[in-house]
Order: structure tokens, then sequence, then C-alpha cells
């Protein structure tokens, strides 16, 4: 409800301007409060998970709403951010750094945008398949069954529509150059959702990702969690995954769960 979800808010700029641990704009609580980013934040599906807390906030009646459509999608980006969270969760770290090869400030050891939002987006669309595939429910939860169609179908229509028709816009294809800044013609979530599937499948494991690559970052590194985790490095995944590309979509579908 609005007063519910005033009440939230009003803990929430509360503990901000306590604790003083949050972005500029909400360390003053009255500032919080009025600001209509904030009102974005409180009424759509997002994940803050900075300044070595966790937050997911989302409205309860998003989630309960009396429509398939819907709810397979609030499903799918409250998963796609809750695997933010555990990214997050497994990196001790709170350094920033600017390094990185993509230009981008993230916390150190975070890895190309490539794999953070092709996680996101590939368990997005996995977990709640698998849920349903193991005839898992809980009570009073969004109908995982509504989710609609199968997994490969799912990745048949990033493929033919996001990579496929968009490929000759990401020339000299590397990894750290699909980011942020291109993903209106080389989209690191649905280009990365494909090579998060072919590592997945190279290596015989759905839960890499949160099982090996990222509890190992803090203490190999990225590179060296990536080559233990898949054995190989970015730059041969660089190659491999041109490569895989480059087959008949039938194959390339071959690795995805059928699900």
């Amino acid at each position: 409800s609005s007063s519910e979800k005033r009440e939230i808010e009003a803990v929430f700029c509360e503990r901000r301007s306590t604790r003083n641990d949050h972005w500029d704009r909400f360390t003053n609580y009255e500032n919080c409060l009025s600001l209509q980013e904030f009102e974005n934040i409180g009424s759509s599906l997002n994940g803050q998970r900075f300044y070595g807390y966790h937050l997911m906030y989302h409205h309860n009646d998003i989630y309960f709403a009396n429509n398939s459509d819907y709810r397979h999608y609030a499903m799918t980006v409250m998963i796609h951010e809750y695997t933010h969270l555990v990214q997050s969760a497994l990196l001790y770290t709170q350094e920033m750094r600017e390094d990185r090869p993509d230009g981008e400030t993230k916390r150190k050891g975070w890895g190309p945008i490539f794999f953070s939002e092709g996680t996101a987006v590939y368990y997005g669309e996995y977990v709640q398949r698998r849920l349903r595939a193991n005839g898992i429910s809980v009570e009073n939860a969004p109908n995982v069954n509504g989710q609609g169609e199968s997994l490969k179908n799912k990745m048949k229509e990033f493929m033919e529509e996001d990579i496929i028709a968009k490929l000759d816009n990401c020339p000299n294809f590397n990894v750290w150059d699909v980011n942020y800044s291109t993903r209106e013609t080389c989209s690191p979530y649905r280009f990365g959702a494909w090579g998060v599937a072919y590592l997945l499948d190279k290596v015989n494991d759905q839960d890499a990702f949160w099982k090996k690559l990222w509890p190992n970052i803090d203490e190999m590194g990225w590179d060296g969690a990536f080559e233990y985790t898949f054995g190989m490095t970015m730059e041969q995944f660089n190659q491999e995954f041109l490569d895989f590309l480059e087959l008949p979509i039938e194959q390339q579908l071959e690795i995805i769960p059928d699900i």
C-alpha cells in the first residue's frame, strides 16, 4: 500500500542519514524523502548494494499481481537483481578502481560488464525455470509456472533479435568492449547471457559462477579465478565464443538446458 511504502522510505532515509553511508543525495533526511529519484527506486525493481550493506526494494503488489506476464517480468528482474547482490556479497573488498579496460569504475574484482550483466540476465531466466522443473513452489510466492516459454526459446529470441541481427555492430569483438556504452548496438545483457551459457555448458555446471568463480576472485583476482573456473583465459574465451557465434542456431541451442 502507499502508506506502507512511505513507512519503508522513512526507515531507509533515517538509516542513510544516521549512518551517512549512502549517496550524498540521500544523507540528508528531508532531501531523501522528497527526491523523485528515490520515488523511482522505491517503486521499481532495483537493487542497491553499496557501502557494505545489501538492499533490495520492491512493492509487494508488483510480485503478486494478478497477471501472469507481469509476474514473470517481476520474477525475472527480482532474480536479476539478486544475482548482482550475490556478486557483491562474494567480493569482500569495498575498494573502487578506475583502471578497468572498459573505463568503468567498479569494485575491485567485479570483472567485465559482459559477465556481471550476462549472469544476471541468464540466471534471471534460468532460475525460475529450474524451480518449476524441480517442482519447487513457495506459498504465496509469484507463480513460477507463469514464466511461459522454455529457456531454449528465450535464448533463441536473444540470439536472433539481439546478437545475430547486431553482430556487425561488434567488430573485433572483445569482452571488455561490450559494456554499458554499447548496450544499444552490442548488448552486454544479451551477448553476455549467451557467453555465460557457453561457459556453464563447457564446465557442465549451471552454478559455476556463484559456487566457484565469484568466491575465488578475492584470492585469485578476476583473471585467475576465471581460468581456475573455466579452464581457459579470457583471451581464449573471446575467440572461442566468436567461433561459437558462427554456428547454426540449432547447434547453439544444444548448450541450453532443456527446461
